[in-house]
């Protein structure tokens, strides 16, 4: 067989999390709206959006408009209303009326998840859009109002799935104390939530005096949510963004307050909380988190609603009513240093109201990807920012830097170096940290074909046997082996065979895969065959025993008429039979004999050699006796005669009397005498005469 051998370098790859400018333009309130694309956030007045509270935008990842809603009505880039964009199951006075989630892996489907207002029935439902409809201005498709829960408080956020690729949509139950995280997919929307209990329990209150009211946001990380319940209090939860469990609730304000809007700072650190009249920080680190309260502004001139973060990694702040927002400069900093700013943003007349559009969580994370941690890959990396990057450098651990945005770089050896990337946006320098670990990629090595002789055509291998053989010198602690039927199989680590493993044909291509144990990205291939080779059955062959009739004690025997009886009906095509005076000889198939042999001794045993003509090491060994034993002579006695007396014409003859003769000098106690009425009999062995008292019916008759 021709093997072949090489090695696989991984790609572990941790797909980016998102784009860079998906919540680069707001619409809310009474037609107003902000561009974010220059870092600054510059006023829109195109926007048809009017609306209370509940509004959703979603822009492509370059920072285009795509389209935007109030949870009823849906409006294309060009501000018009899409064909079947309307009667969404939204409210313009639910506080999140909507929230946009790209469906993951796949181009230009979205859902609008919307929940109903505080009285209404409809609960959590969501839509499908798809940008290619309308001539590319999209539309919401034939999935229109999927209802996943009903009652809802006011209440939804969105965020990341730990694996980087999935989003959790996340909202609470209706007079209760239930939060129900629903993950999307590439596949779609899985309705079945994880469901947890914690926190604040919210009554069934009435219209004008409703707890469901509130914003719920989860922090650009992934680790915790902030509920505001409306006149009962405000909770900080923990988050697994693997699970969708919702735990730990601590509380920051339990009190009956109109708790309105929440946000996190871009570092998932600072928690932000309005009650209309106040806009209060709290340290989510610090030993008591209600206690780290930070009052920033207290004034009862004008009422502060909905709080949300923005690419430029600031948070901005609704005036009820007013053509202004304000703007916390440095979220991320404590107290007053967070620098908040009122009538930092005109709007061009238009107003605020109470919303602002949520937006998925992970957009205004800053962090960093890599991918690709094999010794000898090009490690590549990826950042994201909330915001146009105006700077940013690489210092990959090894004494190696970069200054582009998507660095790769190839490690000189395996270990652990940890990675810094600083960013500077127009809002922020922050510097990030991860430890990365190079793993090494194991060799493996050329793989000597596993050849067995069998009788049958299946073979049961023990595999694990080749271990040493593909390690060579390896450790076997540090990389692990296993064996693929196909080369696909080995390649993705599927279905691999059992140890233990039974050929279905007689030659068979096994492919084998070592592993580094910890990293499975990290694997190199080789491949070998299994060889089922026929092997011969051994018979039992009789003894072969000769007179010796020139009783010299020696006799010549053709050994090839053993031949038949030693294949005992194998195929003499496939096999042949040698024949070797020793048992040594025999096995290792040296020093045959000639065809024709004469013995050494009278009694001696011969060794026989069974092999597959086309593979020599498939054979067996056998023996038998080769017997010479001495001749005998016959002394020609006198013939018996006698009278018939009575001339009856019957006589009676011992004819034991002629032993002596017969024998003359040979031992009568080695031999014995028959006497038989023709040479035929004789010969034969059979029919012999009553020696002692053989009636003769016949005047002569030779015997």
């Amino acid at each position: 067989m021709k093997h072949f051998l090489f090695i696989l370098l991984c790609i572990l790859y941790i797909p980016f999390a998102f784009g860079q400018k998906e919540a680069a333009i707001w619409y809310f309130g009474q037609n107003a709206g902000l561009d974010f694309n220059s870092g600054t956030p510059v006023a829109l007045t195109n926007g048809e959006l009017n609306t209370v509270e509940g509004c959703a935008s979603i822009s492509d990842s370059d920072g285009n408009l795509l389209f935007y809603t109030d949870g009823v009505r849906v409006w294309d880039r060009t501000h018009q209303v899409m064909p079947n964009g309307t009667g969404l199951y939204g409210h313009s006075s639910s506080t999140q009326s909507a929230i946009i989630v790209p469906r993951p892996n796949v181009p230009d489907r979205y859902y609008i998840f919307t929940v109903d207002h505080d009285i209404g029935s409809r609960g959590l439902n969501y839509s499908e859009l798809d940008m290619t409809l309308n001539g590319g201005l999209g539309d919401i498709t034939a999935l229109k109002n999927i209802q996943l829960f009903t009652p809802t408080a006011e209440k939804i956020t969105a965020v990341k799935h730990a694996n980087n690729q999935d989003i959790w949509v996340i909202t609470h139950g209706k007079a209760n104390d239930a939060f129900l995280s629903f993950l999307v997919t590439p596949t779609g929307v899985v309705t079945t939530p994880i469901i947890s209990n914690v926190g604040l329990f919210l009554t069934n209150a009435t219209l004008t005096s409703s707890n469901h009211l509130g914003y719920l946001k989860a922090s650009p990380d992934g680790t915790k949510l902030v509920a505001a319940h409306y006149q009962i209090g405000t909770d900080l939860l923990s988050f697994n963004s693997l699970t969708g469990v919702v735990s730990n609730a601590i509380p920051i304000k339990h009190e009956p307050a109109q708790f309105y809007g929440v946000e996190f700072s871009p570092n998932s650190r600072m928690v932000y909380l309005t009650n209309q009249y106040a806009l209060m920080q709290f340290d989510t680190e610090a030993a008591n988190v209600a206690a780290s309260e930070v009052v920033l502004f207290n004034v009862s001139t004008y009422r502060v609603w909905a709080l949300q973060l923005a690419i430029d990694g600031k948070i901005y702040v609704n005036q009820e009513y007013r053509p202004y927002l304000d703007v916390i400069h440095n979220p991320n900093a404590q107290g007053l240093a967070c620098n908040y700013e009122i009538n930092a943003v005109d709007l061009q007349g238009r107003l605020g109201l109470i919303g602002l559009p949520p937006f998925i969580q992970s957009y205004f994370l800053i962090s960093f990807n890599a991918a690709n941690f094999c010794f000898g890959d090009d490690t590549e990396f990826s950042v994201n920012a909330s915001g146009t990057i105006s700077h940013i450098e690489w210092d990959f651990g090894d004494g190696n830097t970069s200054s582009i945005e998507q660095p790769s770089h190839v490690y000189a050896s395996p270990g652990t170096y940890t990675v810094n990337v600083t960013v500077t946006t127009a809002s922020e320098t922050k510097t990030e940290s991860k430890d990365i670990t190079i793993f090494s990629t194991p060799i493996a090595n050329t793989i000597t074909d596993f050849e067995v002789c069998s009788v049958l055509p299946n073979h049961q291998f023990d595999l694990a046997t080749k271990n040493t053989e593909i390690l060579g010198g390896q450790s076997a602690a540090e990389n692990t082996v296993a064996y693929y039927s196909t080369l696909t199989d080995a390649e993705n680590g599927t279905n691999p065979l059992p140890l233990m493993y039974t050929n279905s044909l007689s030659t068979e291509t096994v492919h084998a895969r070592i592993t580094n144990s910890n990293n499975s990205a990290c694997y190199a291939l080789t491949s070998f065959d299994l060889i089922v080779k026929q092997a011969p059955v051994l018979s039992p062959v009789s003894d072969w025993v000769v007179c010796d009739t020139d009783l010299d004690g020696f006799h010549t025997f053709n050994l090839t008429d053993k031949n038949v009886e030693v294949l005992g009906g194998q195929n003499a095509a496939l096999f042949s039979v040698s024949y070797f005076e020793t048992l040594a000889d025999a096995h290792s198939g040296t020093s045959p004999l000639s065809t024709t042999y004469t013995n050494t001794a009278a009694l001696q045993e011969l060794f026989f050699r069974i092999e597959n003509t086309a593979s020599p090491e498939c054979f067996v060994t056998g023996s038998f006796l080769l017997e010479v034993v001495t001749g005998v002579t016959a002394t020609a006695p006198n013939d018996l005669e006698v009278c018939d007396n009575n001339n009856d014409g019957l006589s009676t003859f011992d004819l034991s009397i002629q032993n002596a003769t017969v024998l003359g000098a040979q031992n009568p106690a080695a031999h014995t005498v028959s006497y038989h009425a023709s040479l035929t009999d004789a010969e034969a062995g059979t029919n012999a005469l009553d020696a002692s008292g053989y009636i003769s019916t016949i005047p002569y008759q030779e015997t």
